[in-house]
């Protein structure tokens, strides 16, 4: 869906959110076994092409909550900036 948005330069899925002391990088495996982590996407975009209140509007537009219930699927969203903490 991001990676479609004019702005939009590189769109990145990982995993976020758990501590793990051991140092030890999440799979989708751990992820579904309940480790803490939740699935990620990493969205850069120009500023001067694409907002991000519009990146904002695109994900709720999309956005379903109640789609999925598990752990790893819950919705957040970090800022990188001050900025974006809207």
């Amino acid at each position: 869906m991001f990676s479609s948005l004019a702005g939009v330069t590189s769109v990145t899925v990982g995993y976020i959110g758990a501590d793990d002391a051991t140092g030890q990088r999440a799979t989708y495996s751990s992820v579904c076994g309940g480790d803490g982590n939740a699935e990620a996407l990493r969205v850069e975009f120009d500023d001067d092409v694409i907002t991000y209140e519009a990146l904002l509007e695109a994900f709720f537009n999309a956005h379903d909550a109640g789609r999925r219930s598990t752990a790893q699927y819950r919705s957040a969203i970090w800022p990188n900036t001050e900025a974006q903490r809207v």
